[in-house]
């Protein structure tokens, strides 16, 4: 074989020149190629799923590359070159460990310095000296241990350093089989992705059924369709926003519209003679006149019961809760006066203790309200009252004839016979004595004080607002004089270099002051 080209051999290239049929095997694939020419190999992962920008322009179906294909692609592609680095070093790892393993271990030579020297074992010295022979022979027998043992140590350690070289050859076998794996799996991973990101981009394109045939994990299958339902949810919220937008964009124009609408009505009403000058006005501009419809007439007089109901319902509402009673509405209290019961009753009962509370004041005598107090918490309370407000009342001087005969009628017969206009007359007369009770005149007092601090909290703020502005005007003026003054010097240092250069008879034309 002959190598034609990349990944591409042949037989007899000579014959090829001869016109002669050539048989051409195509090698692996690299890296590149894998990623170039994947749509046209047809394969999985880098080399099914993507193809080059020709096949992908040239098929109508492949969506436009993703940022996040074109990631997936360059990860694949890493791992391939890691996967094949990783393969390479396993390889050499591999051959390392089978010549090892097939190396058999030397026989370790002991230098001759570890080996004992028969000649050190005669005694030189006076044979008679007892002594001296036995020392001799006791250092003879140390240093035949020590030698020993020193020639043992030798050749363990160098055995050890053989064993601790086939040792460190395995340990890198294994680290090289663990990184090949672990790229084996994230090349696996990135593959995945890349299927993922194709079928994603697929999805976003509206191509679900497109994106389903690219791959057969069911998983991912699932991803794909929780996606597409997450699509069309979206789709679904942009269309949304945009109908929401196109109402705010009409309701404005409404609003604008009726802002119009009520500019124009807040011209009037006007007196008679403005809205004749308005009306000749609108007929010189040939515009259509609406003249105004004739104001109603009042045939029938206001009735002063129902303004007197309406009068105590506003001060029930106003100072009751303060007082510690129950609001009531103003059907219910025409109710209740016009049919008299245990409602009116109570708030007789509550507006006349509120007055004898606070009864000081009163003409009669604090004797007189102590009698009355204790009259009213009796257990005759409920059968009392109305006798003590008679006398309440018939006690006072300057009382409104009126009252007076609501008082006597309300001694010579139950309450429940009693006029509805008496009972307006009498919560009218009550309700006018407890506004002058002390707790009322504090409540008020303290209303008043509360709105004094708020128009004095209101002044200040507003004077505080003006420091401010007054303060960014004077800096917004600082900084158009420091601007101003900027532009000045810049502009007479460019007229001073300008008749420098003049005088030196230099070409100025194609100066210009930079602003």
């Amino acid at each position: 074989f002959t190598k034609v080209s990349a990944g591409h051999f042949a037989l007899n290239p000579a014959a090829a020149q001869e016109g002669a049929a050539v048989v051409v095997i195509e090698g692996p694939k690299t890296p590149d190629e894998r990623l170039s020419k994947g749509g046209k190999a047809g394969g999985n992962g880098a080399n099914g799923a993507n193809g080059n920008k020709e096949n992908d322009s040239a098929d109508p179906a492949q969506p436009k590359e993703t940022s996040m294909v074109r990631a997936a692609k360059a990860s694949v592609q890493k791992w391939e070159e890691k996967v094949a680095k990783a393969e390479q070093v396993a390889a050499e790892a591999t051959e390392q460990v089978e010549k090892q393993s097939k190396e058999r271990p030397k026989k370790v030579e002991v230098p001759p310095e570890l080996i004992w020297n028969p000649a050190l074992e005669e005694f030189t010295g006076d044979a008679y000296d007892r002594k001296a022979v036995v020392g001799h022979k006791k250092w003879v027998d140390q240093e035949k241990q020590r030698l020993a043992h020193e020639a043992e140590q030798y050749v363990k350690q160098h055995k050890q350093q053989f064993q601790k070289r086939k040792q460190a050859s395995k340990q890198v076998l294994l680290k090289a089989t663990a990184d090949l794996a672990a790229a084996k799996e994230g090349l696996r991973k990135a593959l995945k992705s890349l299927t993922r990101a194709q079928s994603l981009s697929l999805v976003k394109a509206g191509k679900a059924a497109l994106a389903k045939q690219l791959t057969k994990d069911k998983d991912l299958q699932k991803e794909l369709e929780k996606q597409r339902v997450l699509e069309e949810r979206r789709q679904k919220k942009l269309e949304e926003k945009e109908k929401a937008r196109l109402q705010r964009e009409k309701e404005k124009e409404e609003r604008l519209r009726m802002k119009e609408v009520e500019k124009l009505e807040r011209k009037f009403p006007l007196e008679d003679h403005l809205l004749v000058v308005e009306i000749n006005k609108l007929k010189e501009a040939d515009l259509p006149v609406d003249l105004p419809a004739d104001l109603p007439t009042v045939d029938a007089a206001v009735d002063p019961g129902f303004v007197q109901l309406c009068s105590i319902s506003a001060c029930l509402s106003t100072f009751g809760k303060m007082l510690g009673m129950q609001p009531v509405k103003f059907e219910d209290l025409v109710r209740a006066v016009k049919l008299p019961g245990q409602t009116l009753a109570g708030l007789y009962r509550d507006l006349l203790s509120i007055l004898l509370l606070d009864g000081s004041q009163h003409p009669s005598g604090l004797r007189r309200i102590r009698r009355w107090v204790y009259a009213m918490t009796s257990e005759w309370g409920a059968l009392v009252w109305p006798d003590v407000l008679a006398r309440y009342i018939l006690t006072k001087p300057n009382v409104d004839a009126s009252v007076i005969a609501a008082a006597k009628a309300l001694q010579e017969k139950e309450y429940q016979s009693v006029p509805w206009e008496d009972h307006a007359a009498l919560l009218q007369f009550l309700l006018d004595d407890v506004v002058e009770t002390r707790t009322v005149h504090e409540e008020i007092d303290k209303w008043q004080e509360e709105r004094l601090e708020f128009v004095a909290q209101k002044r200040e703020d507003k004077m505080e607002q003006r420091r401010k502005e007054r303060s960014r005007e004077e800096a917004a003026r600082e900084k158009r004089r420091k601007a101003e003054e900027e532009r000045r010097e810049k502009k007479e240092a460019f007229e001073k270099l300008k008749a420098e250069m003049l005088e030196k008879g230099e070409d100025v034309s194609a100066m210009h002051m930079e602003v």
